[in-house]
């Protein structure tokens, strides 16, 4: 995956930023606006120029980064299967419509009304559905859904503003499953119907329609149900399931920040590893890199003839090894996380002496490497698919200021 890397002059650095933002406006994401904001913001902020940089590296690798294409099929409305490549995307936007290069390169962009389906080779199935929206007015609605499980019943799923949403279809009804529906606070907005429906799905067999009320709105959960459904009428072999279980995640983030609060200004930058833990708690991740901190504080004492001027530098270089918790997978993400690390501080003091005849500069420096504890709490606010806004705030042997900056998830 390319990554740009971008090298600017001192002497010629404004003219070079205006030149590389209006080079990728204009050949790659002019509707882009959000590069233009951060641009103004960094014109007469050092730290806010190395935002920047990362900023514009990390759009240049989303940029690049889109064009995949996977091996893959699709089922025409005819019946007849055409294989080729499928541009890899997010499930919500596969929904909608794919991108098929066919044998003899052509390039296609194909919505439900023009195929049944369509699969890639080795992962995931697609099939068209047509359902009622219930929660949406009874509006019927045809779109393709990820294939999951086929048997007597087919279990489809498909998501819709980072929203999962569950479709069973029997031979002469289509049902539409919702999950609860709650605020960014959890609080509870509209019970979600599957509970009732799974029940009266599989009412034919009491030992299982009685679990409904607590099964996981995943699908897994789901998948496992049905399973446990067809054992129970005996009718488990005739099963075939469809769903290619994802990968343990790993995502490669970069965030640069900073902040000013009175005398106190305190940059961030930090290279990190997630791995998720487990495929069914999505939320949970361990995180693993290098961070790099410095804060600098500034106090000015006055006298009679002069004044004493204290600066205050810790340049910190820190291996963390730590345990994140998304609070929500929404659009607006606070987290939580925590851990241990090994910290390489370096402290630097200098006491400036003015007075009216002479000048003094003291300096202490000191270096040491200690274990620390890491706290954090934060909100990522996604501006674009890998692009956020990122704001935390932070103890690491002490309390930090609070850290507004940009997070790019190169992978």
């Amino acid at each position: 995956m390319p990554v740009s890397i971008i090298i600017v002059t001192a002497r010629n650095r404004d003219r070079s930023y205006r030149k590389i933002v209006r080079r990728l406006e204009d050949k790659y994401i002019r509707d882009f606006y959000i590069v233009r904001f951060i641009f103004y913001l960094s014109i007469n902020c050092f730290y806010m120029r190395l935002i920047l940089l990362l900023v514009l590296a990390g759009i240049s690798s989303i940029v690049f980064g889109q064009n995949s294409y996977k091996k893959g099929y699709i089922v025409n409305n005819n019946g007849d299967t055409s294989t080729g490549f499928i541009k890899e995307n997010i499930d919500e936007k596969l929904s909608q419509s794919i991108d098929f290069k066919d044998a003899d390169n052509k390039q296609r962009t194909l919505l439900p009304a023009d195929i049944r389906g369509f699969g890639f080779t080795g992962g995931n199935q697609f099939r068209k559905v047509t359902y009622t929206d219930v929660s949406d007015g009874l509006v019927q609605k045809t779109h393709f859904a990820k294939l999951l499980f086929n048997s007597v019943y087919q279990l489809l799923s498909f998501y819709r503003k980072d929203n999962l949403y569950i479709v069973i279809v029997t031979r002469d009804t289509t049902f539409f499953l919702f999950d609860d529906v709650r605020t960014s606070l959890g609080d509870m907005v509209e019970n979600g119907n599957f509970r009732n429906l799974l029940h009266f799905v599989t009412r034919e067999c009491d030992r299982i329609s009685s679990r409904a009320s607590d099964v996981p709105f995943t699908e897994q959960g789901f998948i496992s149900y049905f399973k446990a459904f067809e054992k129970c009428n005996g009718t488990l072999d005739r099963t075939v399931t469809y769903y290619s279980k994802p990968k343990r995640e790993m995502n490669i983030y970069l965030v640069a920040g900073a902040f000013s609060l009175n005398k106190e200004t305190e940059f961030v930058v930090q290279g990190l590893v997630n791995f998720g833990i487990s495929s069914r708690n999505e939320n949970t991740s361990l995180s693993t890199g290098l961070v790099y901190l410095k804060n600098v504080e500034t106090t000015n004492e006055t006298y009679t003839f002069g004044e004493i001027e204290k600066k205050h530098t810790a340049n910190f270089f820190e291996l963390p090894f730590l345990i994140r918790y998304d609070i929500l997978k929404k659009r607006v993400r606070p987290y939580v996380y925590g851990g241990a690390g090994v910290l390489v501080k370096n402290l630097r003091d200098v006491t400036t002496t003015k007075d009216l005849s002479y000048e003094t500069v003291a300096v202490t420096e000191k270096t040491s490497i200690d274990p620390t504890i890491i706290l954090v709490a934060g909100i990522d606010i996604r501006i674009l698919k890998r692009l956020f806004i990122d704001l935390n705030w932070r103890w690491d042997l002490g309390l930090h200021i609070p850290i507004a900056g940009i997070a790019i998830k190169i992978k």
